[in-house]
């Protein structure tokens, strides 16, 4: 639940590569064939069964988080809750993360390239890991956190050179408002782009490349 919803987030913020775009699906090229792709395909389920209405109640439920979610955010709006991802309306989902991102992306290397933070669980889709780890982790958490969205930004950069304020969208230590909040206080700081700095920065170019041309190496 928590690893759907960290990406869901993210997904909402600026629908971000994780692969190249040579590794994506050979008949959409579009798409990032991931965890976002189920978070996209997920989304189109909650909307096509609260069209129908098939729930009654429940079905009303969906509509109204569809309607809330929009179709201005790039995965559809504000991402679901803890309590909302956790819900059996979305067990399925939940399995097809464990079945198709989880288990292929993230449990293989933990199973493969084993670290000394833990053991393989020997025949299962498990990891086991030591007392000692786990309160290193719990005491450490927020270094870790910080960390690790440092290495999730840098990854994405790679992949979305296009897109503004990776770091703060991947920031583990936010929620999804907090990241759009801080996005948006990062954008209104940015300097528009002014007409009359044309000629300036032009001039800036040429005596870039004349000094280029002075301290050029001999020989």
């Amino acid at each position: 639940i928590p690893f759907a919803k960290y990406y869901w987030d993210m997904a909402a913020a600026f629908d971000p590569r994780h692969l190249p775009a040579r590794m994506a699906d050979p008949d959409d090229p579009s798409k990032d064939v991931n965890i976002v792709g189920l978070i996209h395909d997920e989304i189109v389920r909650i909307k096509e069964e609260a069209f129908r209405g098939r729930a009654g109640a429940a079905g009303a439920a969906k509509a109204a988080r569809g309607s809330r979610r929009g179709a201005s955010a790039p995965a559809g709006g504000a991402p679901p809750t803890l309590k909302e991802l956790a819900s059996d309306e979305m067990a399925g989902f939940r399995g097809r993360v464990v079945e198709k991102s989880i288990k292929p992306e993230v449990l293989v290397h933990l199973l493969k390239d084993e670290f000394d933070l833990y053991e393989a669980g020997r025949g299962k889709d498990s990891i086991v890991l030591d007392e000692e780890a786990v309160e290193y982790m719990r005491r450490n958490a927020a270094t870790l956190k910080a960390a690790l969205s440092d290495l999730v930004a840098r990854h994405l950069e790679d992949n979305n050179p296009r897109t503004l304020h990776v770091a703060t969208m991947v920031d583990l230590s936010r929620w999804h408002e907090d990241k759009k909040e801080k996005a948006a206080e990062l954008e209104g700081k940015a300097m528009p782009p002014r007409d009359d700095l044309g000629p300036v920065y032009a001039k800036l170019l040429d005596v870039t490349a004349d000094m280029s041309r002075l301290y050029r190496p001999r020989g």
